[in-house]
């Protein structure tokens, strides 16, 4: 059964999808090879169990969109270069989507849009992207265009029940904070320190 909402809708949230992945494709760029035990924004991981991370959620958005069902994640094992994993990853993943009809995907029991697990997918990967870019010294910000696309979005999928375990409180950011150090700051991140 396909859903009834319009095909440009569905290609809107695989394009915010595929933006996120594009960014974060280029934080990880030169890292593949490196032993990645530096430490991270995401003060309960290394540079290492970040790149990881990113690999079960595209993992997990992947068994999403192919089997129409988001499981709890399993721990991952640890690809021998988690960088070159991520890699191929993002390449299956946007394959998948692509290929997508935009089915609903039910994540913790709950069914959701495939364009709503597409946009929470992109704004999960643009801000672990953006945490690799901190700790590699990198300082890549969050491209305007994508951050500006996904700021008002992130209140619509994370609430205030979610900050304790997924996100630290939001950040109050200067007046004139660029589009993507909000988008950061509104998910717990300060990029000013």
């Amino acid at each position: 059964m396909t859903v009834a909402y319009p095909a440009a809708e569905l290609a809107y949230g695989i394009g915010l999808l595929e933006r996120a992945l594009s960014y974060a494709l280029g934080t990880v760029r030169d890292l593949a090879g490196d032993p990645l035990i530096g430490p991270t924004p995401c003060q309960r991981w290394n540079l290492r169990q970040l790149v990881c991370h990113l690999n079960e959620s595209l993992a997990a958005l992947q068994e999403g969109i192919e089997g129409g069902s988001i499981s709890p994640p399993e721990p991952e094992v640890g690809a021998a270069d988690p960088v070159i994993a991520f890699r191929q990853a993002a390449t299956r993943l946007l394959g998948c989507w692509a290929r997508s009809e935009g089915e609903p995907i039910t994540v913790a029991g709950c069914p959701l849009t495939a364009i709503t697990v597409a946009t929470t997918g992109a704004i999960e990967v643009a801000v672990h992207g953006w945490d690799v870019s901190q700790a590699t010294g990198r300082r890549q910000p969050v491209p305007a265009p994508l951050a500006r696309d996904l700021l008002p979005i992130v209140p619509m999928v994370i609430s205030d029940a979610d900050r304790p375990v997924l996100f630290g409180p939001a950040v109050t950011p200067p007046l004139l904070a660029s589009p993507g150090d909000q988008l950061v700051a509104l998910l717990g991140r300060d990029p000013w320190t």
